[in-house]
């Protein structure tokens, strides 16, 4: 719904459809989860899994269009995960019952949120604006209260008998 809701406010600019990307993976990450709890088919624990890969890619895209680089120029952990999203895909669509995997693609996903976020948040205190620093600071800080929750939320995979509390904190 949020996704649909930035793409049809009118004029859509390349952060709007980032974000609307972004909204739509953690949307469906979410669906594919509930499909799985109550299907138990290895297609929808593998579909979430791929939809786990693309998380960061798609918010390190969204960070980078907030505050751009200079035209043409992506920053050093763009790239990186970049080189890392088919690694890890490839990982997650052939061995994704196995625990270190699992484990492989929380710490994937946590370490590439928590970096981009933390590299958000030095380019926000670099603007020479002040708006734009608040707004990056928040921005960050709701950011890292959902990267943990998603943390949790991961965490209730690993570990069967914890409550799965970390949606409420990740939406």
């Amino acid at each position: 719904a949020i996704a649909a809701s930035t793409l049809l406010r009118g004029r859509v600019r390349t952060v709007h459809l980032l974000f609307a990307a972004f909204a739509a993976d953690i949307g469906l990450w979410y669906l594919s989860q509930s499909l799985f709890g109550f299907f138990r088919a290895e297609i929808w624990e593998r579909f979430t899994a791929i939809l786990a890969v693309l998380l960061p890619q798609l918010a390190l895209q969204l960070f980078e269009s907030m505050i751009p680089h200079e035209p043409g120029r992506r920053s050093r952990l763009v790239k990186l995960a970049g080189v890392l999203v088919l690694p890890m895909a490839l990982l997650v669509i052939g061995l994704q019952e196995s625990s270190i995997v699992r484990i492989g693609l929380m710490i994937y996903v946590f370490a590439l949120l928590s970096s981009g976020l933390f590299t958000l948040g030095q380019r926000g205190e670099q603007s020479s604006s002040r708006a734009t620093q608040r707004r990056v600071r928040f921005l960050v800080l709701v950011g890292a209260l959902a990267c943990l929750g998603s943390l949790a939320e991961y965490a209730s995979f690993l570990v069967p008998d914890l409550p799965p509390v970390g949606a409420a904190f990740s939406i």
